[in-house]
């Protein structure tokens, strides 16, 4: 890298041309070594949103989704020319399209990621743009009480660039800065999306951004639609996502790579938002998030904490008429069809019969009790005391 700057930098000066600055973390940024791997078929969670359906209708064109995260990596083709640096909050300097962990860069290719022609992988919201802001070298548990305090810092920088959505594949604790910026993102018409979190230590503590007013948080759900073991639950949760076995590009640029969490299920909801704020521009983004949980594949009992109001609907969140308070879908597509739907209704089913035998043999036994006094009462003489 080195020689081929000098290099540059001497043949500009003879054709008597100036070169822009390479970052000055060029050099520093550790991509690391493990393997990214060919991608063989379309992963399940993009499949499983049945984005070809969508894109008719919007590909996030004229929107930027902010990626606080570990960074974005521009160096793999479905990311090239799609990402805006920004700042870079870990105190290193090496600016926001330096991602030493991956993690951020496989989120952004999940929201964003353009077609690629030899694998047919696409990100939801493939004409989107990434602001990427680099708050974490990696995804290792912090203490450090500064972090709230840098993200909300980062909040602040994002919105004040212009995105529209808003992903924090972040869990920490509740601070007065974070919370104000949070309310900030929300008055500025941004939808903020967040992660509902990793199975966490003390389960009593919701996990911040995503337990804040206004915030759509967002479980982990697995191929069969099933809440995944390590996503938290509580009363915070909003929606759900695929979160298992997510692949994404790699921060080299030399592949695909695959994680779990929900921090990746987060990444569906923002191209999700992103998807929705093209398509439907006069919504605000409280009107995109209301849009969202309206439209999920609801549990039987409408909410619950493990998935919250269910699994995201996509082409019904971009179809679905709610001018009359229904959830109709205004035509067919692809429609996701989960294991866990079956399971439910199964359930459901199961509950609905196993209350009407219930209630048939309490009105047997009831009628038994019952008849024989009607019987004797009737023929009591009026003043006789009842037994």
């Amino acid at each position: 890298m080195r020689l081929m700057r000098g290099f540059l930098v001497v043949l500009a000066a003879v054709a008597g041309l100036t070169v822009p600055a390479f970052p000055a973390w060029a050099d520093s940024c550790d991509l690391g070594d493990d393997a990214e791997n060919t991608l063989q078929t379309l992963p399940w969670g993009l499949r499983s949103m049945s984005t070809e359906a969508l894109w008719p209708l919007a590909r996030g064109e004229g929107q930027t989704v902010a990626v606080i995260d570990s960074g974005v990596s521009d160096r793999h083709p479905v990311l090239a020319g799609a990402v805006d640096e920004g700042d870079d909050y870990t105190g290193e300097g090496k600016g926001g399209r330096c991602d030493e962990s991956g993690h951020g860069t496989l989120i952004a290719g999940i929201i964003a990621g353009r077609p690629d022609p030899e694998t047919d992988f696409a990100g939801m919201a493939p004409a989107a743009r990434v602001y990427a802001v680099r708050l974490l070298r990696d995804t290792t548990r912090v203490s450090d009480e500064q972090v709230p305090i840098r993200l909300a810092a980062a909040i602040r920088e994002a919105v004040d660039h212009g995105a529209s959505v808003l992903n924090l594949s972040y869990e920490g604790t509740h601070h007065r800065d974070l919370r104000s910026a949070v309310e900030y993102a929300i008055a500025e018409n941004v939808v903020v999306v967040a992660a509902a979190g990793n199975q966490r230590s003390s389960p009593d503590e919701p996990p911040y951004p995503a337990a804040y007013d206004g915030v759509l948080a967002v479980a982990n759900v697995d191929e069969s639609g099933q809440r995944a073991s390590q996503s938290s639950a509580g009363n915070h949760v909003d929606v759900a996502a695929p979160g298992e076995g997510v692949v994404g590009p790699g921060r080299r640029g030399e592949g695909y790579s695959g994680d779990s969490g929900t921090s990746y299920s987060t990444a569906f909801v923002s191209g999700l938002a992103a998807l929705l704020r093209s398509h439907l521009p006069e919504l605000s983004a409280a009107d995109v998030v209301d849009r969202i949980v309206r439209t999920a594949q609801h549990p039987p009992q409408g909410w619950n904490p493990e998935v919250g109001h269910g699994i995201i609907d996509p082409y019904r969140a971009m179809t679905a008429d709610l001018s009359n308070d229904t959830t109709a879908a205004a035509g067919e597509a692809p429609r996701i069809r989960w294991e866990a739907d079956r399971g439910y209704a199964a359930r459901s089913a199961a509950g609905r019969l196993l209350a009407v035998a219930v209630v048939a043999v309490v009105l047997v036994a009831a009628g038994r009790a019952v008849l024989p006094r009607v019987r004797g009462r009737s023929a009591r003489p009026a003043d006789q005391p009842r037994v």
